[in-house]
Parts: structure tokens; C-alpha cells; sequence
């Protein structure tokens, strides 16, 4: 079975996966990694453990190749360059590769949480995840500056 197979049949039995092209490429990305003597069996590996009502994607994906065995590789190749609210440094962020600000270490991921979180939920951020994230700036901003003291 070829990648252009295995999403035609991918995309027929979850039609609501065909509806985000931006999962169905970095589906194929992925896929680029596997022996193509082994889509079959993810292909299968899928059909059995998700039903066709809902879209499969790279979480479902991983979990099939987890369940035979088969390495996953990382889909986040893209470097993109992201200011630190924690100190201002302006670093690449590349998920799984590097995901702290090199200079505070402020992990990156709680600002896109809270971006997130401002785009969908209507400019609102729950507070509890905001007291949290205040927690968090505030704990690497001393350490920052013990750091710069020392």
C-alpha cells in the first residue's frame, strides 16, 4: 500500500477526516517515516479501534503505530521564532525540540495555552488557568533574577 492509498481509504472511512487538510498532511508526513509494508496495518490497526463517526488524526495515528510496535516520528519540524513573556528573549520554538526560552526557561507551552485560550474561548482566559500562569511567570522571573545576581 502506498501513502496516497492509505489516505484515499483513510479519508473514505472517516469522512470528516478529509475535512482538515491540514491533519491529513502532516498525517502523510508521518506516514513518509513508515515502511510501506506496514500501512496496511496501521490502516487496519485504525478501522479496528476508531469508528468511522469520527475524524482520525495524529493522536489516533500514534496510537495505532504505538499498538504495532512502530516508532513515531516528530511532526514538528517547523521552527518558529516567539518572544518569551516571561523576559522578552526571542528564541525558536519547535515542539518536543525546544520548548523553553533558552535565557529563563519559561516554558513556551503556557503561553500558547493562554493564547489559545484567548482566540477560542472569546478573549477569556479561565482563572484558574490564569492564576496559574502568573504563578509560573512570577516563580521564572526570580529565578531569572537570582540568575543575574549571581
Amino acid at each position: 500500500m502506498k501513502i496516497q492509498e492509505f489516505l484515499s481509504e483513510m479519508t473514505e472511512y472517516w469522512p470528516r477526516s478529509a475535512e482538515n487538510k491540514t491533519i491529513t498532511k502532516t498525517v502523510a508526513k508521518i506516514l513518509h517515516s513508515v515502511p510501506e509494508g506496514k500501512l496496511e496495518d496501521i490502516l487496519l490497526t485504525l478501522q479496528k479501534n476508531f469508528t468511522p463517526s469520527k475524524p482520525i488524526g495524529v493522536y489516533e495515528l500514534n496510537k495505532a503505530m504505538d499498538e504495532l510496535g512502530i516508532t513515531q516520528v516528530s511532526t514538528m519540524e517547523e521552527k518558529y521564532l516567539v518572544e518569551c513573556d516571561c523576559c522578552g528573549n526571542r528564541f525558536e520554538y519547535s515542539m518536543g525540540v525546544n520548548d523553553n526560552c533558552g535565557l529563563c526557561s519559561f516554558p513556551y507551552e503556557w503561553t500558547k495555552t493562554v493564547i489559545g485560550y484567548r482566540v477560542t474561548g472569546g478573549g477569556t482566559v479561565p482563572k484558574t488557568i490564569e492564576d496559574g500562569y502568573h504563578k509560573k511567570l512570577e516563580h521564572y522571573r526570580a529565578q531569572l533574577k537570582r540568575k543575574r545576581a549571581s
